[in-house]
C-alpha cells in the first residue's frame, strides 16, 4: 500500500512516506502422505501474512520438487482468496522419499517466504494375482491349461508367469503361457509370478497344485489279417493303444482258429468262425485296454 501525508486544508497530498510491505509465511501441505507410484497427489501452498494472518493475493506460488527454490518447478501461479492458495497435482511419482518446497516471489506489498520442506514418501503399489483353482485330470488330458490374473493389469511390461518343480510329473514349455504338458501321473504343482520394477512390488506367487491319474488308451483295434487257410500261422498286430504296456491276444470261444497270446494264428476248424481280441496293458501313465472283436476270415 502506497501511504500519502496530506494537507486537507490545502488538498495537497504528497506521498513522501515510504511504501509498506508486509511480511509472509508460506506453508505447504500433501494431500496424501505417504502415497503410491501411480496416485495422483495434490500439493496446496497457502501464502499469508505476519502479524495477522491475511490471505495474500498476488504475487506467484512456485511448487518444486527439491530442498531448495532451485528445485524442479511442479507448477507455479498466484495464490487465490479467499484462502491465499495455490494448488498443482501431481499423477505420479517414482517410489522413493522426494523433497518438495514451496517458493513464494512476491509482488511490490509483500515480502518473499519459503515453506519448510516437505518430505513425501511415495511406496511401490502392490500387484495382487489370484489363481484359479486346476482340477484334477487324467494322463490322456494332457496338455491342462489355467490361468491366473493380476490387479495390475499391464501384461506387456508385467507379465503373468508359470513355472513348476514338479519334475517327471508335468512341465511348462513356455513360462507365459499357461499349459502344463504331462510326464507322469502324481501331483503336479504350479506357481503363477507376477515381477516388479522400480515403482511396482512383486506380487506374491500364488500356488496351485493338481493331481494327474493313469490316463484312458486310445481304442486298439485287431488289424485284419485278411483270409487265413488251413496249415498257414499268420502274425496278428494291432494300431492304437497307448505306452509301454505288452500286447496280448486271445481267440476266446472261438473253434475255427486258435491264437497264441504273442498272436500267432492257427486255423482249426475252417467251416467255424475265429473270433479275436487284443488286450495292451497299463503302465505307470496308461490304464490297460481290450479291442473290439475281430474276425478272421478262414
Amino acid at each position: 500500500y502506497e501511504i500519502y501525508q496530506c494537507d486537507w486544508s490545502s488538498d495537497v497530498c504528497s506521498s513522501d512516506l515510504a511504501l509498506v510491505v508486509f511480511n509472509t509465511t508460506t506453508t505447504l501441505a500433501s494431500s496424501a502422505n505417504p502415497s503410491f507410484t501411480d496416485q495422483p497427489v495434490t500439493y496446496t501452498a497457502t501464502v499469508k501474512t505476519t502479524p495477522g494472518n491475511v490471505a495474500v493475493n498476488g504475487g506467484t506460488v512456485t511448487i518444486r520438487e527439491g530442498s531448495d527454490c532451485s528445485g524442479t518447478s511442479l507448477g507455479a501461479g498466484t495464490p487465490t482468496l479467499p484462502n491465499g492458495t495455490f494448488a498443482v497435482t501431481v499423477n505420479s511419482q517414482t517410489a522413493g522419499t522426494h523433497s518438495i518446497i514451496a517458493c513464494y516471489t512476491p509482488d511490490a506489498t509483500h515480502a518473499a517466504s519459503t515453506s519448510a520442506v516437505l518430505t513425501q514418501t511415495v511406496n511401490k503399489h502392490a500387484q495382487n494375482l489370484t489363481f484359479n483353482i486346476i482340477s484334477d485330470a487324467t494322463f490322456d488330458q494332457s496338455p491342462k491349461t489355467f490361468f491366473a490374473t493380476s490387479d495390475h493389469t499391464d501384461s506387456t511390461n508385467f507379465p503373468i508367469t508359470y513355472s513348476t518343480t514338479s519334475t517327471g510329473i508335468c512341465h511348462i514349455p513356455e513360462a507365459n503361457v499357461g499349459t502344463a504338458i504331462f510326464d507322469g501321473v502324481g501331483t503336479c504343482t504350479i506357481t503363477a509370478n507376477q515381477a516388479g520394477d522400480a515403482n511396482y512390488l512383486a506380487a506374491t506367487p500364488k500356488v496351485q497344485s493338481f493331481q494327474i491319474t493313469q490316463g484312458t488308451q486310445s481304442a486298439l483295434v485287431v488289424t485284419d489279417p485278411g483270409t487265413v487257410t488251413y496249415g498257414q500261422t499268420p502274425q496278428l498286430a494291432t494300431t492304437g493303444g497307448n505306452g509301454t504296456g505288452a500286447v496280448t491276444f486271445s481267440s476266446g470261444g472261438s473253434t475255427g482258429c486258435s491264437v497264441t497270446s504273442g498272436g500267432v494264428l492257427s486255423v482249426t476248424n475252417a467251416s467255424a468262425s475265429c473270433s479275436i481280441t487284443a488286450t495292451k496293458a497299463g503302465d505307470a501313465n496308461w490304464n490297460s485296454t481290450i479291442s473290439e472283436i475281430g474276425r478272421a476270415h478262414v
